[in-house]
């Protein structure tokens, strides 16, 4: 019963079938060469596919102080606005999937805060800024194998630090050999994005950053996902079965081969790696896909053995829609997904019913700790959308606001009612079903005021516009409850829950502007067979209304 209880308990019986299938002759050379001989060439690729020491250390630095990666200009950060926004280096974010141990309201020391592989800074950047607009103290320690990278992440964080007040240490070093003592403790947060993957070995990579993590600690990762990057490694042999540099490799070869890839090959078929970048020949861009060293790739299920190799566990995906199967398919694959064991298994399922994520971002911690069960809201929770930490507040207009509310109760169909709800995007994000009573949470929630604060707000919306209609608090935390869970649907979770308010130093000074609410009218949940009005029937909208 405990072994089942255990995330990677589906992972067994998967191993054991795995097992019986026939290895690859290339996978046993000794085997080959006894046979019959083993061509050099392909000796050669296997070596290069299975990355050398050497390949974790200097030849990824050579390679990232030539092109730093991601390419960023400090001319494009202004004051307090960082050009990347990087909602998972953000307090809310944080507290969120710290599931509670991490409180910053009882903190009583800086919050520390080791970004390993720091890059060009935006992880950096950002973790400063919004931990200093949340006025909390906080020691971040940036660390990067790239002298270049890191004069790009200080020449950005000098933009945000006229005051002095940002505490950042650069460090040029690894972090496989790193201790607690040569950084000044253990830290809080350890942020690594894109980076294992790179190590000849992922798994000492996240064993030496165990070792700095506090006990109650967490850790943000990204890994690429094996089965959305199709034909990369295809693009990455064909490199590696000539003789050329990488940096030859980049001066024409790999331009040349992109534009003579045949229709049917399986990097020009896959839109979500050949990008319009990589078709500009976007030089930064191509090397660390196409030309990189060493990566490695994984699915859910090799994810959660190398995080169980390390002695670490998964706590969250970052963007948990891409690990759902969809509602519309739900019913029909129930055959086989009802017998599945946690949330896990079922990602991993609906990994592969998509085919098509090329990377994972998770959240991890120390596999002794208990895993917080899922966020959910309370009459004491604080709403946290990550706009707060830029300085921006949402302005949704009083007469869309009116409009929400006017249809978050039934609207009339002849004798009968029908049901609405509202959509709006924001960043370019469609959040389709929200509960329409309850939209008026886009412009106030702010990361101070908890749910009660909320509904004591909206209930004054309410006697506004809908005067003759009274809702009990229950029905409002149901109502907030169902718009938290649409809105952290849509992609990536910008809406996170906190136990505890945060105090910002200064108030929003810049206005984000909901572009376009939709309120939506299920006509279609009536049989024919119902009475209608012929006049409803007459006025009846085609989709929904659109609000300006």
């Amino acid at each position: 019963p405990a072994a089942a209880a255990s995330p990677t308990f589906f992972l067994r019986p998967m191993f054991l079938t795995r097992l019986c299938i026939p290895l690859a002759p290339w996978l046993l050379p000794e085997f080959v060469t006894a046979v019959g001989g083993l061509p050099e060439w392909v000796s050669q690729l296997r070596v290069a596919q299975q990355c050398g020491a050497r390949v974790a250390t200097e030849a990824v630095s050579e390679m990232y102080e030539d092109l730093p990666y991601p390419r960023r200009d400090p001319a494009d950060e202004a004051p307090e606005e960082p050009y990347a926004v990087d909602w998972a280096s953000t307090p809310a974010a944080v507290a969120h999937h710290g599931g509670g141990r991490l409180d910053f309201s009882k903190l009583r020391r800086p919050f520390r805060i080791l970004v390993a592989g720091g890059g060009t800074g935006d992880a950096t950047v950002m973790a400063a800024v919004s931990f200093r607009a949340a006025q909390i103290p906080a020691e971040i320690v940036h660390m990067d194998l790239s002298l270049a990278s890191i004069d790009i992440a200080k020449r950005r964080l000098q933009v945000h630090n006229s005051t002095g007040d940002l505490n950042v240490t650069f460090l040029h070093r690894s972090f496989l050999d790193v201790q607690a003592t040569d950084l000044g403790g253990l830290f809080d947060l350890i942020n690594s994005v894109g980076v294992v993957h790179h190590l000849a070995s992922p798994v000492a990579g996240l064993r030496s950053l165990r070792k700095v993590l506090a006990p109650d600690g967490l850790m943000f990762l990204m890994v690429y996902g094996a089965l959305g990057r199709t034909g990369v490694y295809d693009v990455q042999d064909m490199w590696h079965l000539s003789d050329l540099s990488r940096r030859a490799f980049l001066d024409g070869p790999i331009q040349a081969l992109l534009g003579n890839l045949p229709e049917g090959n399986r990097f020009a078929r896959n839109r979500r790696m050949n990008t319009l970048k990589v078709k500009r020949a976007d030089l930064t861009t191509i090397s660390d896909l196409l030309a990189h060293e060493c990566d490695h790739a994984y699915t859910v299920a090799s994810l959660l053995e190398l995080l169980a190799e390390a002695d670490l566990q998964l706590l969250d995906f970052a963007d948990p829609s891409k690990y759902t199967v969809p509602q519309e398919a739900q019913e029909a694959l129930a055959p086989l997904t009802s017998s599945m064991r946690g949330d896990f298994q079922l990602a991993h399922f609906a990994e592969l019913l998509r085919g098509d994520i090329y990377i994972h971002s998770f959240w991890a911690a120390k596999a002794d700790i208990r895993r917080p069960g899922a966020a959910a809201v309370q009459l004491d929770t604080v709403l946290c959308p990550y706009w707060r930490f830029i300085g921006y507040e949402l302005v949704l207009p009083e007469e869309d606001s009116a409009t929400c509310i006017r249809a978050g109760s039934l609207v009339k169909k002849g004798t009968q009612r029908v049901p609405a709800s509202c959509s709006a995007y924001i960043d370019g994000v469609g959040h389709e079903g929200l509960p329409c009573l309850a939209v008026p949470v886009l412009k106030l929630m702010d990361c101070e005021r908890s749910t009660a604060g909320l509904i004591e707000l909206l209930n004054r919306e309410l006697a506004k516009f809908r005067p003759e209609l009274t809702l009990e608090p229950a029905d409002w935390l149901s109502l907030i409850s169902e718009f938290y869970k649409v809105f952290t649907t849509s992609g990536e979770q910008r809406l996170f829950l906190m136990r505890s308010s945060l105090t910002f130093r200064r108030p929003p000074w810049r206005e984000k502007r909901v572009p376009r609410v939709l309120v939506k009218r299920n006509w279609e949940a009536f049989s024919e067979s119902e009475p209608t009005d012929a006049k409803a029937s007459a006025s009846r909208p085609n989709d929904g209304t659109a609000i300006a």
